[in-house]
């Protein structure tokens, strides 16, 4: 059992992470696993805050980052309860909400020209 206070120090690592090292988002990656080992409890807080973290520590709108990683998080969770819950679908839905995230990031900034 982890401690959401531990996911929250392990989520403000992976924001930093993503800026500085790998630019992938290891945070709704951390999120996905949130998702699937103990369900919703606490989710929308860590998805704040992860999404308010990155948006300080990148420099983005902070509502664009949260969109994006609302968006990414509920495609995962939408697409989860519609297919079956075999490895290879859950590796496709998390490569899937990556490319989510990213287009939905990317297409907000471009739309609003921040």
């Amino acid at each position: 059992m982890m401690n959401p206070a531990i996911f929250l120090i392990i989520l403000a690592l992976f924001a930093l992470f993503q800026v500085s090292i790998l630019p992938i988002p290891l945070g709704l990656l951390a999120l996905i696993f949130w998702f699937i080992r103990r369900g919703e409890k606490y989710l929308v807080i860590f998805i704040a805050t992860f999404s308010l973290l990155l948006a300080v520590i990148s420099n983005l709108p902070a509502w664009a980052v949260l969109v994006a990683t609302s968006v990414g998080l509920y495609t995962f969770i939408g697409a989860k309860h519609f297919l079956p819950g075999r490895l290879a679908v859950h590796l496709s839905l998390i490569l899937a909400s990556f490319i989510v995230w990213e287009a939905t990031l990317v297409g907000l900034l471009r739309l609003f020209n921040a």
